[in-house]
């Protein structure tokens, strides 16, 4: 007769035979530090690659074939045909509307790219660029730069005692003078899940664009664009058990095409 004892013991049974197989799958948690099996729990500043992921990238990265949208013989066009099968399989992974929303990028220089198109917007002194208090510095610096380079004021939203956004507060500072927001979906540090979706529609009412953070969220959280209604979402892949140096920037296809080229020379 199977008793809740039997149950429990049966269930325990199950989750260390999940979790050797979990472990497996990562070869850096074969190591043993301190004479115990390693334990990783740094993923909020890089997640491990599984073996099923490093054998996937490790050609694209290290083969002499792979040069995508530089030719047109065979080696060139199956390059391109899987970078942009990449493109392809994020604009559904963020339920984008089209691949020409989608910016695949060498290094993960997302908010710098915006602060560079948005020197064009924010030129006068009188112009705000509201944060978080809960920020990223990868969301901070860039618009510090910009603001130092323009005479423009930084706005930071503050955070109450549980490391939530007083939304009253940063509704306030919401204003003609707003020429774009960046805020995190999740904070890295802290863990909180912003109401990114109200947060938007709050700068939407002053026709503020948006910039969302998704580092964190894109491991964890399904993401919509759509739904969150953002012109800008960005992710890194080095959080999402992928390589380091590469990095995703989706912007409404209208934003973009306002925006004039970031790079031109080639590389």
């Amino acid at each position: 007769m199977m008793t809740s004892e039997n149950v429990v013991a049966l269930n325990d049974v199950a989750l260390e035979a999940w979790t050797s197989m979990i472990r497996e799958q990562f070869p850096i948690l074969k190591n043993r530090v301190h004479d115990k099996n390693l334990v990783y729990l740094d993923n909020a500043a890089t997640t491990q690659k599984p073996e099923s992921g490093t054998g996937c990238h490790g050609p694209l990265l290290s083969a002499p074939e792979f040069e995508y949208h530089r030719g047109v013989h065979f080696l060139s066009e199956r390059a391109t045909e899987a970078y942009e099968g990449v493109r392809e399989k994020t604009r559904s992974f963020l339920n984008a509307a089209s691949t020409k929303e989608i910016v695949l990028l060498v290094v993960p220089r997302n908010p710098s790219i915006l602060w560079r198109q948005f020197r064009t917007r924010v030129c006068e002194i009188r112009d705000e660029v509201l944060i978080t208090a809960m920020e990223h510095h990868s969301n901070i610096v860039p618009w510090q730069l910009l603001c130092e380079r323009t005479g423009a004021s930084l706005m930071v939203a503050p955070i109450d005692d549980r490391g939530e956004i007083i939304v009253e507060e940063y509704e306030r500072l919401l204003n003609g003078r707003t020429r774009i927001v960046g805020l995190a979906h999740v904070s890295n540090a802290l863990g909180t899940v912003n109401p990114v979706k109200h947060l938007i529609s709050l700068a939407h009412r002053h026709r503020i664009p948006v910039l969302v953070d998704g580092a964190q969220a894109a491991p964890h959280l399904r993401i919509n664009v759509r739904d969150l209604d953002c012109e800008f979402y960005a992710l890194s892949a080095h959080k999402m058990y992928g390589p380091t140096g590469f990095g995703v920037l989706y912007g409404k296809q209208k934003c973009l095409e306002a925006m004039p080229p970031y790079q031109g020379e080639a590389t």
